[in-house]
């Protein structure tokens, strides 16, 4: 994965073989905010999904993080 996405280095996949997370170099784990389904498709066609929904999930997790700020510890928020 590395290959084609940077600092992505494996995935992590359900029971039903749907990807649900991504892990970077440093075991960093962003959850899917929605499955990526592989199943039946081209690898241009899952790769395309896979590349939307990293930007989603990340996407998520940033406002996620800055509506958490005004209510953490600075200290706490940080790391």
């Amino acid at each position: 994965m590395s290959k084609v996405f940077e600092n992505m280095t494996e995935v992590e996949f359900d029971e039903n073989k749907k990807i649900i997370a991504m892990f970077s170099a440093e075991k960093e784990k962003v959850d899917f905010i929605q499955p990526v389904n592989p199943n039946g498709k081209s690898v241009e066609h899952w790769m395309t999904d896979l590349e939307d929904m990293m930007k989603m999930s990340v996407r998520h997790e940033f406002e996620k993080s800055v509506m958490s700020y005004p209510t953490t510890a600075r200290k706490e928020w940080v790391l």
